[in-house]
């Protein structure tokens, strides 16, 4: 599962997607400067996160890489 909140004051967002099949997720934001927290999840793993910022109508590629929890 993976999850996108807004996190700079701006008005509240938070949306949830899975992901497809290698590990690939995508989201559609509104073009408009803000903050966001990138949250994924899977049972068995340690979740992990990141934040980025958007200035405006652009694309972003990140990269989440789960731990196997032990």
């Amino acid at each position: 599962l993976v999850t996108i909140e807004r996190i700079d004051g701006g008005k509240k967002f938070k949306q949830e997607t899975v992901s497809r099949e290698g590990g690939e997720f995508a989201f559609r934001l509104k073009a408009e400067k803000a903050k966001y927290r990138i949250t994924a999840t899977a049972r068995g793993f340690q979740s992990a996160s990141t934040e980025i910022e958007i200035e405006s109508d652009e694309i972003r590629n990140i990269a989440l890489t789960l731990q196997q929890v032990k």
